[in-house]
């Protein structure tokens, strides 16, 4: 292989060595089980892709307001608001999203906001404890309320093509946007 270097350890139970470093790897009892053991060699591996350039727009505008906060002697977003809402960005952003801005909630929730045409408000909300849901507001009146992540995952697709094709170049609309370039 040419990312990675495999050993394999085949049985239904037993002890395997990775010969490389000496290291011995049990495997439990289980018949007609496999493991396939890798290590990785040096250098990044081809097959994992960087992350979008909207995650991390998004990741950094939540280090500027963490740092804001705690500066102001405010309370920073919950760590597991924080967490979701990293997780859920990057499971839903690819190369072609439009950017989100991050807000802080007054009860230590995250707030993800896409605002477009004339009062339309897509929003992801995740409270301090983790929980999540999406919202599509236009003229102030609620379309759609979820938690669906695939559903979201599409809309935020939908929303992102519709920008595109109304101003290219939106992304000259972010700080530091003009500067991230689509793949």
């Amino acid at each position: 292989m040419s990312a990675h270097e495999a050993h394999r350890v085949v049985g239904s139970g037993g002890v395997g060595t990775w010969p490389s470093r000496g290291r011995t790897w049990r495997v439990p009892e289980a018949p007609q089980v496999q493991l396939v053991v890798t290590k990785p060699v040096a250098g990044v591996s081809s097959f994992w892709d960087p992350p979008s350039p909207a995650y991390e727009y998004a990741r950094n505008q939540m280090n500027r307001l963490s740092a804001e906060y705690s500066e102001a002697g405010l309370p920073e977003p919950a760590p597991l608001a924080r967490a979701r809402m990293l997780i859920l960005l990057k499971q839903i952003l690819d190369a072609d999203s439009v950017y989100p801005t991050m807000a802080v909630v007054e009860d230590g929730g995250l707030t993800a906001t896409w605002l477009y045409e004339t009062a339309s408000e897509f929003e992801i909300d995740v409270d301090p404890d983790g929980d999540m849901t999406w919202t599509v507001r236009k003229e102030g009146r609620l379309l759609n309320r979820q938690s669906s992540v695939s559903v979201l995952r599409r809309e935020l697709r939908d929303l992102s093509a519709y920008v595109e094709l109304a101003n290219p170049s939106w992304r000259s609309l972010f700080p530091g946007g003009h500067q991230r370039s689509k793949r």
